[in-house]
């Protein structure tokens, strides 16, 4: 994972991405136990100035030259496959983006989304391992509930959120 984190935030330093933070169950891994992934979620915030639907051609090809190819939707770096997500404006995502913790991690700084984002994208995804994340936010008491549902009504998720409140 070190040198995952190594390249995205080269890519940064580069301005390949404007910024960046870690969600899905890598994200989750720094504030709950870790849960078996075999992808590393990165949602990127691309510059104003690049062409709508070239967002990702723009990574893909950095990493190429840097030797990381595509293999379906991810780029493999190391042992890992990379999803780079670019979210859009206005969402939850891109929120979560420009609102990411600053977390070390061996001998670097990663952004990583915080808990309540990483819940409330969980409960909007509505997938089973996303909502068993939930569940184990709220059982380690890893989320601040306010916090959360003030994004739950900013982003139209009172339905989901009903239906697993504690």
């Amino acid at each position: 994972m070190r040198q995952v984190f190594a390249v995205i935030n080269e890519m940064m330093a580069n301005r390949i991405v404007e910024s960046y933070a870690i969600g899905g169950a890598i994200g989750a891994s720094f504030y709950i136990e870790a849960i078996s992934t075999e992808d590393i979620d990165t949602f990127v915030q691309i510059s104003s100035s690049t062409p709508v639907f070239e967002e990702l051609s723009v990574i893909y090809s950095y990493l190429e030259k840097k030797g990381y190819f595509p293999k379906n939707e991810f780029v493999v770096i190391g042992d890992w496959d990379v999803q780079f997500l670019v979210p859009a404006d206005g969402s939850l995502e891109l929120e979560a983006v420009m609102k990411a913790n600053i977390i070390r991690f061996y001998d670097q700084d990663v952004r990583v989304m915080m808990p309540e984002y990483l819940v409330a994208i969980a409960l909007a995804t509505g997938r089973p391992k996303d909502i068993a994340r939930v569940h184990a936010f709220i059982e380690h008491k890893r989320v601040n509930i306010e916090e959360l549902e003030i994004l739950v009504n900013k982003f139209s998720l009172e339905e989901e959120w009903k239906r697993l409140k504690p």
